[in-house]
């Protein structure tokens, strides 16, 4: 048993140690004035969008930076998202829309959509935003002026993420506590290992010189989780990518419920551990066992030191997230039974090769 202590204590220290080089040295998009004059192509996939896709227009409109066109493929919605963007482009002639493909064999629906965007784009850089995004003013500059600055080839901003009820707290702060706990995001830029790679679909933003000559949507097309095999594709091509918090300037609501917020990670959990059937089980009980450990067999003393060390991750993380501290500490125990749960349907969707993602099978 004592053993078994030392274990999950070294592990819930190195997390702790993560976290603390992320909150003090934090990645963050930041105001740059700059002026940018280059073309931007901004590029949004749509799959029955109707609720969002409005506002995300409104929000590319109302930016300062003025220099883009927007694409906006609908991949085959059987709801209005056409209907509003064509009427929201007598409002803006630089928004366009284009009707997606028939998907290939052994691609994915949104790769495949991504690529055709590019195909179709004319800009210096290519922004891809999901259709659930909301931009902030000045994002479109800041976002460049980090790309230029940093001689990046792909720069993904994790948005801030907007949370409306309980049921999304149980769920939606998982992914930034799991990155944010396990990957010093500063190594992303500073290493050239593919190992040191963290994306999210939400916004990414490539050179388009780079993206096109590599066909990098259509290069990572099997891949569920193709932000983060897109990063490492370009980083074992020789180039620098990197991530940053969006720090106020993009917030998304990914989720509105708990079933979509379990269905959404359960798609992608197991790859973000190498689609590994080991990699997550043996992650869970490091994580959690730490609680079964110190509870039953560990003196108060010690008891009160993981609470701690625990308490001011969730204070570092939902710091630097810009999320509701309070929240995040009251909650974090129905947060680990909501990893679990989506652990486990994770690896029961991929025995049975039951995984979908709006109406489309994810695994080929």
């Amino acid at each position: 048993m004592i053993i078994l202590w030392w274990v999950t204590f070294i592990f819930l220290l190195i997390r702790f140690l993560v976290t603390a080089l992320n909150y003090w040295f934090p990645q963050l998009l930041e105001q740059d004035a700059t002026p940018v004059t280059e073309l931007v192509s901004i590029l949004i996939p749509a799959r029955n969008e109707e609720h969002t896709i409005s506002l995300l227009l409104q929000s590319v409109h109302e930016q300062n930076f003025k220099n883009y066109e927007v694409l906006v493929l609908d991949d085959f919605s059987d709801d209005n998202t056409a209907a509003i963007v064509k009427e929201f482009r007598k409002t803006d002639s630089r928004v366009k829309l284009l009707q997606g493909k028939e998907l290939p064999e052994k691609m994915l629906g949104k790769s495949w959509a991504c690529h055709q965007l590019a195909m179709a784009a004319k800009g210096k850089y290519l922004l891809f935003l999901d259709a659930d995004v909301v931009i902030k003013d000045d994002f479109i500059a800041n976002a460049i002026n980090k790309l230029k600055n940093d001689n990046l080839a792909l720069l993904s901003v994790f948005p801030d993420q907007k949370m409306e009820s309980r049921e999304e707290i149980l769920v939606v702060p998982l992914m930034n506590y799991l990155l944010l706990s396990l990957l010093p995001l500063f190594l992303i830029r500073k290493s050239q290992l593919s190992a040191f790679s963290a994306a999210v679909g939400q916004c990414m933003l490539y050179n388009a010189a780079v993206y096109k000559k590599h066909s990098v949507h259509l290069a990572v097309g099997s891949n569920i989780t193709e932000d983060i095999a897109s990063m490492k594709l370009l980083k074992n091509l020789g180039y620098h990518c990197h991530s940053v918090l969006g720090n106020g300037f993009i917030e998304c609501r990914m989720y509105r419920n708990y079933t979509e917020g379990i269905e959404g990670f359960s798609k992608n959990i197991l790859t973000a551990f190498g689609s590994n059937f080991i990699a997550l089980p043996v992650y869970l009980f490091l994580t959690l066992g730490t609680y079964l450990v110190f509870l039953w067999f560990i003196p108060k003393t010690n008891l009160w030191l993981a609470f701690i060390l625990i308490g001011y991750m969730r204070f570092m993380v939902s710091k630097i997230s810009r999320q509701n501290i309070f929240d995040n500490i009251i909650y974090h125990p129905w947060q680990m039974l909501t990893l679990i749960h989506i652990s486990l349907l994770a690896i029961q969707k991929k025995i049975t090769k039951t995984n979908q993602w709006k109406g489309r099978a994810t695994d080929l």
